[in-house]
């Protein structure tokens, strides 16, 4: 019950990795959300819908090659709540608004110049006519590099720049070591 009172006084952004790699992706926005007021939670916990009710945004990221989500969560989100899905991915009835990520110059969180380098992945970000660089420290694949353009773009909606959203995921690290 406290931790019900808490959780309504702070409003965090609710994070909902709907991904095929859900760990994968929970590490990432772990890092990329480190300083904000924001829960990251499955998608089929306990009591989601409580917590959408209660967050301040609910942003639900989907994978490439993934199924629809629930109809329980679709019909859960709110006006204000955020799909972020995979530009290829089949358009989603919601209240929520929908932006896409993915390689096409049509997705809201685009990827370019797609290199391996020197045991290292570049690429640029492209979002809202800014783009930045991003160098990842390991040779990623593009089924990868899409994963972390999911979580990126779910961060941005927490009030991340993406100038600092490319700064942290250059610290990503794919594997434990």
């Amino acid at each position: 019950m406290f931790k019900k009172i808490i959780y309504k006084i702070r409003k965090p952004y609710l994070f909902i990795p709907a991904l095929h790699r859900h760990e994968f992706i929970t590490k990432a926005l772990r890092l990329l959300l480190k300083d904000k007021k924001a829960r990251i939670v499955a998608p089929g916990r306990k009591r989601l819908s409580f917590y959408i009710k209660n967050s301040r945004k609910t942003i639900l990221t989907i994978g490439d090659g993934q199924k629809k989500p629930s109809k329980n969560i679709l019909q859960g989100l709110r006006t204000g709540d955020v799909i972020v899905k995979p530009f290829q991915f089949k358009k989603i009835k919601a209240k929520a608004k929908t932006i896409t990520y993915g390689w096409e110059n049509e997705a809201d969180l685009a990827a370019t110049d797609f290199t391996k380098k020197d045991k290292a992945t570049v690429l640029k970000l492209n979002y809202q006519g800014n783009s930045v660089p991003l160098r990842l420290k390991e040779p990623w694949s593009r089924e990868e590099v899409g994963d972390l353009l999911g979580a990126a773009l779910a961060s941005l909606q927490a009030e991340l720049n993406l100038v600092e959203v490319s700064q942290m995921l250059e610290k990503f690290e794919k594997r434990k070591k």
